[in-house]
C-alpha cells in the first residue's frame, strides 16, 4: 500500500513525501528490492542513489530489479569518497610546513528518531516529517519521539542543520507542529511570537531511551555510569553461587529422612578392652618430667633469634596508575524535541599504567643460634601391648575375660551393637544403636525407622 502511494506521490512531483513512503517500507521490510529500485529513482541524493542501486545487487542481482540495478551502475558515476578540495594555501606560506589541524573536541552524534501517527496506526514515520505521509494529520504535542536501535548516525549537513536548530513549536491556535526556523504557522500562518508552547525535549540514559512509542517513561536524572570493575568475575562468582546453591539443595534432598517401616531379623554386638603394660621407655627433651631418670644431657640448638646486621641499598620497578587526562563517551541521549536525538557525552577520566624505579633500603638480619640444654631420660609409660576382643550374635553381651600380669592392667573399654533389620522389598540392612534399645527390641518386631533417600536405615524411631 505505502509503496505504491510513493510511487502516485513520485509522479505528482512530491519527492519527499515519496521518500517518506518508500523509508516507511524499508523499516519493516528491509530486503524489499522493489522499494530500493524506487528509493534510487526517486531520490536526487546521487551517493543515496548509488547505495540504493547496490543494495538491489546484493538482495539479488538475478531478478528483473537486480538486472535494472546492475545496468544503471554501469552508467551511474562512482560516488566521490574523498572529501572536497581544501582552497590553496597562499603562496607565502610553504606547501611543506603546513602544519596538521589539531582534531577539535568529539561532537555528539545526531541520529534521527521516528514517530507513530495516532490518527491510522503508521508506525516508523521519520522524526524529520511533520504530517503522517500516509493520512496526512500533523503531529501534535502528545507526539513521542523514539530512536531504533539500528538508526545511523545523521552526517548530511542540512539534516543536521535542521537537528540543531532547536526544538519545534506548537501553533497556539491549531495546535500544529512547526519546526524551530519557521517564524509563521505552516498551516494557518499565525506568527511563532504568539505560540509560547514547544515539543518536548528529554534527557535519557543509555539504559533507558525510549525504542518504540510505548516505551515506558526514562528517569529524567543523567548521571554518567560508574566505572566497571570486573564486570567478568562478578559473572563467575553469580555463577557459583547458583551452582553452591543447587548442590546444597541437592544434598539437603538427599540427607533429608524419610520414615519407612522394617522388621528385626538379626542381632550382633562386639565388646573390646585394651592390655596396657608398664614400660621403661628412653626419651629426650628440654625438661624431664616427674618420673624421670637422667642419663645424659648436652647442649643443643633450641631455636634461632634473627639480628638486623645493616641495611643494603637496593632498586626496584614499582608499578602506578597516572592519570593522563580525560576523554569523552557517550551516556546517553538526548530528544532534541524535533525529531531528532543527540548524544550525550560524558567525561571520565585516563589513566595508564607506568613504571618507576625506586631505591629503598633492604634490612639484613643474621640467624643467630639459641643454645639450651637437652635431656635424655629413661622413664616408665603405660602402653598398649593388645586387646582382648569377644562378639556374638546372641542377646547376651559379655566382656573379655582377662588374664593380666603384674605390670599389665585394663585401659580403654569400647561396645558395639547392631541389629539387623528387613524391609518390604527383602533388603538386610545393619544399624548400629544404644545397648537400651538393642536390649529392648525383639527378633520379628516390626518398627519405625528413620532412611535416607536410598533407603539405608538412619536411626530407629
Amino acid at each position: 500500500m505505502f509503496l505504491e502511494m510513493a510511487r502516485t506521490a513520485r509522479t505528482k512531483g512530491q519527492t519527499e513525501q515519496a521518500i517518506s513512503l518508500i523509508e516507511r517500507v524499508l523499516y519493516t521490510e528491509p530486503n524489499n528490492q522493489a522499494a530500493w529500485l524506487l528509493l534510487a529513482e526517486t531520490t536526487p541524493d546521487p551517493t543515496r542513489r548509488t547505495q540504493a542501486y547496490e543494495r538491489v545487487v546484493a538482495i539479488n542481482p538475478q531478478t528483473a530489479a537486480g538486472k535494472q540495478a546492475v545496468a544503471a551502475l554501469q552508467v551511474t558515476p562512482a560516488a566521490p569518497t574523498s572529501a572536497p578540495a581544501t582552497p590553496a594555501a597562499p603562496t607565502s606560506a610553504p606547501a611543506t610546513s603546513a602544519a596538521k589541524p589539531e582534531p577539535g573536541p568529539k561532537k555528539p552524534a545526531v541520529r534521527e528518531g521516528r514517530w507513530d501517527c495516532r490518527y491510522c496506526g503508521s508506525q516508523g514515520i521519520r522524526g524529520r516529517d511533520i504530517a503522517c505521509p500516509a493520512c496526512g494529520h500533523v503531529r501534535d504535542k502528545e507526539v513521542r519521539f523514539y530512536l531504533p536501535e539500528e538508526a545511523d548516525e545523521v552526517l548530511d549537513a542540512a539534516l543536521l542543520q535542521r537537528a540543531r536548530a532547536g526544538v519545534d513549536w506548537l501553533c497556539a491556535f491549531c495546535g500544529t507542529s512547526n519546526v524551530a526556523t519557521a517564524e509563521q504557522c505552516r498551516q494557518c500562518g499565525a506568527s511563532k511570537a504568539d505560540s509560547n508552547q514547544h515539543q518536548a525535549e528529554q534527557t535519557y540514559t543509555l539504559e533507558n531511551v525510549p525504542r518504540s512509542a510505548k516505551a515506558p517513561k526514562p528517569t529524567p536524572a543523567l548521571a554518567p555510569p560508574p566505572p566497571s570493575k570486573s564486570g567478568g568475575l562478578g559473572s563467575l562468582v553469580a555463577i557459583a553461587a547458583v551452582l553452591l546453591l543447587f548442590f546444597v539443595g541437592l544434598g539437603a534432598w538427599l540427607l533429608w529422612p524419610r520414615s519407612s517401616e522394617m522388621a528385626v531379623t538379626g542381632y550382633r554386638w562386639e565388646r573390646t578392652i585394651a592390655i596396657e603394660e608398664l614400660q621403661t621407655v628412653i626419651e629426650e627433651g628440654w625438661e624431664i618430667p616427674p618420673g624421670g631418670r637422667r642419663i645424659s644431657e648436652r647442649q643443643a640448638v633450641y631455636g634461632y633469634n634473627q639480628v638486623l646486621t645493616g641495611y643494603e641499598t637496593r632498586t626496584r620497578n614499582v608499578p602506578e596508575r597516572v592519570r593522563v587526562g580525560t576523554e569523552k563517551y557517550p551516556c546517553g541521549q538526548r530528544d532534541l524535541g524535533n525529531g531528532f536525538f543527540e548524544e550525550v557525552l560524558c567525561d571520565r577520566p585516563v589513566y595508564e599504567t607506568r613504571t618507576r624505579s625506586e631505591t629503598y633500603k633492604e634490612p639484613i638480619y643474621q640467624s643467630v643460634p639459641i643454645m639450651r640444654t637437652s635431656y635424655t631420660y629413661e622413664i616408665d609409660r603405660w602402653r598398649v601391648v593388645t586387646t582382648r576382643r569377644v562378639g556374638g550374635t546372641n542377646r547376651q553381651a559379655e566382656w573379655p575375660t582377662l588374664d593380666l600380669r603384674d605390670n599389665q592392667r585394663a585401659g580403654a573399654r569400647t561396645e558395639q551393637y547392631i541389629v539387623v533389620l528387613e524391609d518390604g522389598n527383602r533388603r538386610r540392612y545393619e544399624l548400629e544403636v544404644s545397648q537400651a534399645q538393642w536390649e529392648s527390641l525383639r527378633e520379628g518386631q516390626r518398627v519405625e525407622v528413620q532412611t535416607d533417600a536410598f533407603g539405608k536405615p538412619i536411626s530407629i524411631e
